[in-house]
C-alpha cells in the first residue's frame, strides 16, 4: 500500500490500515535531519518514512525560511520579520492604521515561479504520496500578521465589519492560490488560523460565527466545488472545541493539531463526540511530553493515542518539532513502526 492510499483510507475511516505518520519540523531540524540522511531538504519527508509530502504556499511560509539568528527580511506580503531563538516574529506591519485597510494589495497569485517547488514535488512524489499544500493563514491570523494583534482585536471589538474588506480579499487571494495548487496536483489543502488559547477561544464562539465562519465557508466550499475529492485539513491551536461542530458543517476532513492538554481537546472526548465525522492529525504534546519525556514514555503514549483514535487518525505531534531531543523524535517514529531514524545519529544543535 502506498502512502497516498494509506492517507485516503484513513480519511475514509477504513479499518485495518497501517498507522499513518506525519511529523513536521522547524527549518533547523529539517536541515539537520536532511544532512544526517544525506538528502535534499525537499526529499526529507519521504526519506524519513512520513506519509505526507508538504509544500508551504501561504503567508506563513516565511516561518520555514532558513535564516541566521537576528536576521530580518521582508515577506512578499510586506511585513518585516525577525528570526530570533528558533522563532519568527513580525516586527513591522504593512498596514499602519484602520483607514489603510481598504487600500492594502495582496501579492500576485499568478507570479512566475510561484508554483515551481510544488511542481517538482508532484512530479517526484505525487504518484505514491499525498501532496499537502499549506496555504495558512486564512482569515484572522492573516489580518493580525498585516495589521498587528492588538489593533486587529480592537477593530473587531469596536466594529466587527471593520476588518471585513481585508478578510474578504485575503480569502479571494487564498482561494486563487488553492485552485492553482490543485491544478498542479495537490491532494490535501491545509488551511490554518489560530482561534484558540490554552484555556478558551481567542474570540468568542459567537463572534467567530458572525465574523470568521462565513469566510471559512467561502474558502472551503470554493475548494470543494473546484475539486470535490480534495482533502481539507485545518490547523488551529488552542481550545476550539465549541466550534468543532461548525467546522464539520463546513466540510472539514482533518483537524489539527489536537493539543491534548487544553480544555475540550483530549483525544478520547474528541473521538467520542466527533470521530464519525472527522479525522484527526496531531495529539502528541510538544510543550512537555516531547521536550521532557523519556523515549519509552513517548512511544507508549503515542501508541495509546493511536489506540484511542483508531481509524481516522494520523499520528503526529501537536505542532512543528523545535527544541525536542533526537531520541524523542525517534521514539515517535518507532510508535508508528518506522525505523529510518534507528540508523542515523543527529548531533544536538550547536555541537561540533
Amino acid at each position: 500500500m502506498t502512502a497516498k492510499e494509506r492517507i485516503q483510507r484513513t480519511v475514509g475511516h477504513e479499518s485495518g490500515t497501517e498507522q499513518p505518520l506525519y511529523v513536521w519540523f522547524s527549518p533547523e531540524w529539517e536541515a539537520r535531519l536532511a544532512a544526517a540522511l544525506r538528502v535534499d531538504v525537499l526529499d526529507l519527508h519521504p526519506s524519513l518514512g512520513n506519509d505526507i509530502v508538504p509544500v508551504d504556499m501561504g503567508m506563513n511560509a516565511y516561518m520555514m525560511q532558513s535564516m541566521a539568528d537576528g536576521e530580518e527580511r521582508i515577506s512578499e506580503f510586506g511585513f518585516r520579520f525577525l528570526k530570533q531563538n528558533d522563532s519568527f516574529n513580525i516586527v513591522e506591519y504593512p498596514i499602519r492604521d484602520i483607514d489603510a485597510v481598504p487600500s492594502y494589495r495582496h501579492p500576485d497569485p499568478n507570479a512566475p515561479g510561484k508554483y515551481d517547488i510544488l511542481r517538482r514535488q508532484v512530479a517526484r512524489y505525487g504518484k505514491e504520496y499525498p501532496i499537502l499544500v499549506d496555504i495558512s493563514p486564512i482569515v484572522f491570523e492573516a489580518a493580525y500578521s498585516l495589521y498587528g494583534m492588538e489593533p486587529t482585536m480592537l477593530a473587531l471589538a469596536m466594529d466587527e465589519r471593520a476588518m471585513l474588506p481585508l478578510f474578504e480579499r485575503h480569502i479571494e487571494y487564498t482561494l486563487a492560490v488553492a485552485k492553482h495548487c490543485i491544478d498542479v496536483g495537490a491532494n490535501i489543502i491545509w488551511t490554518g488560523d489560530d482561534w484558540g488559547t490554552q484555556q478558551s477561544m481567542l474570540i468568542s464562539p459567537d463572534m467567530w460565527r458572525t465574523s470568521i465562519k462565513p469566510l471559512v465557508a467561502k474558502l472551503w466550499r470554493g475548494i470543494k466545488r473546484y475539486k470535490p475529492d480534495v482533502i481539507i485539513a485545518h490547523h488551529s491551536c488552542g481550545a476550539i472545541a465549541p466550534i468543532i461542530p461548525d467546522l464539520i458543517e463546513l466540510g472539514l476532513d482533518i483537524l489539527n493539531p489536537i493539543q491534548p492538554n487544553v480544555p475540550g481537546m483530549a483525544p478520547a472526548g474528541l473521538k467520542r463526540q466527533f470521530g464519525d465525522s472527522l479525522s484527526f492529525l496531531g495529539g502528541i504534546d510538544t510543550q512537555e511530553l516531547l521536550r521532557h519525556g523519556s523515549p519509552e514514555e513517548i512511544e507508549r503514549i503515542a501508541r495509546e493515542t493511536c489506540g484511542i483514535f483508531g481509524s481516522g487518525y494520523i499520528l503526529s505531534p501537536a505542532h512543528r518539532i523545535h527544541d525536542v531531543p533526537f531520541e524523542n523524535i525517534r521514539a515517535l517514529f518507532r510508535a508508528a513502526g518506522r525505523t529510518t531514524l534507528d540508523h542515523i545519529c543527529v548531533p544536538e544543535a550547536g555541537a561540533a
